[in-house]
């Protein structure tokens, strides 16, 4: 198997976008495909699109950043968010909004009700800034110019 860089892996703004207003619904029916039976992560590498390798590197980078615990918090707070119904039963999935840059070892889950909305605050290592996608084409800009 190939090496892939964490640089290929999904971004902070990729995770935001998946679980935005905007981008909830496809993060929820992709859940529901699931299953509900994924690990943390794996609803990121379908939302991305990402290929084995990818997908790969992007589980590596978790399992080495994020202990087994704060996952399974995260993955509880991911369920409880697009588990959501309204009052007559339907789905209504919450967005979440991430942010990283909190102390050290810190995981905190905030939930706005006026919203409504999660917020959860990292002191983990992030993702890189900039979505996958925009930072691919940056690449790809950078090889056809060598040429």
């Amino acid at each position: 198997m190939a090496f892939i860089p964490a640089r290929n892996a999904p971004g902070q703004k990729d995770v935001n976008d998946e679980f935005s207003a905007k981008g909830i619904r496809n993060t929820l029916k992709i859940f529901n495909q699931l299953a509900r039976d994924y690990r943390f992560g794996d609803l990121t590498a379908r939302h991305c699109n990402l290929n084995e390798g990818v997908t790969t590197t992007w589980r590596k980078l978790i399992d080495g950043n994020y202990p087994a615990d704060v996952q399974d918090v995260l993955k509880g707070v991911i369920t409880q968010a697009l588990t959501h119904t309204d009052s007559k039963g339907q789905p209504k999935p919450i967005p979440i909004e991430w942010k990283w840059g909190a102390p050290s070892g810190t995981l905190r889950v905030t939930y706005k009700h006026s919203g409504p909305k999660f917020k959860i605050e990292l002191g983990f290592p992030p993702p890189l800034e900039l979505r996958l996608a925009q930072r691919l084409a940056n690449a790809k800009g950078k090889k056809s110019k060598r040429k």
